[in-house]
C-alpha cells in the first residue's frame, strides 16, 4: 500500500468541491471558462492534468487561489480506507505555485 498521496485525484476532487460551492454544474463551468465539459470532467475524475495557464482559468472562474486545489481534503484510496492529507512539507510547494501563477499571469498582461 503505498502512502504517497494521489495528486490528481486530490485535484480532480477539489475542483468538483470548489465547483459544487461556486452552484455550478460541469455544462456551466465549460461555458464560463472555455474548457470542454469532457477535459474538465476528466480533471475532476482524475484522467487529466492542468497546466498552469488552465489552472489561472479556473481559479478566475471558481474565485479561487491555486492553493485551494491542493490544500487539505478527503480523499479515499483504491481500497476504500485512506484520508490524505497535504503535510508541512507540501505547504512550501503551494506557496511557490501560489507565486509562480502570479508572475504567470503577470507575463500575460
Amino acid at each position: 500500500m503505498s502512502t504517497t498521496p494521489d495528486i490528481p485525484r486530490i485535484l480532480g476532487e477539489r475542483l468538483r468541491y470548489l465547483r459544487k460551492r461556486n452552484g455550478l454544474s460541469q455544462l456551466e463551468l465549460s461555458a464560463k471558462t472555455g474548457l470542454s465539459h469532457t477535459f474538465i470532467n476528466n480533471i475532476e475524475n482524475g484522467k487529466k492534468w492542468v497546466s498552469a495557464e488552465t489552472l489561472s482559468i479556473l481559479c478566475e472562474a471558481l474565485h479561487a487561489r491555486p492553493a485551494d486545489f491542493f490544500s487539505e481534503t478527503r480523499a479515499e484510496s483504491e481500497n476504500g480506507a485512506s484520508d490524505y492529507r497535504i503535510r508541512d512539507s507540501h505547504a512550501r510547494m503551494l506557496l511557490e505555485l501560489d507565486e509562480f501563477v502570479a508572475r504567470y499571469k503577470k507575463d500575460l498582461t
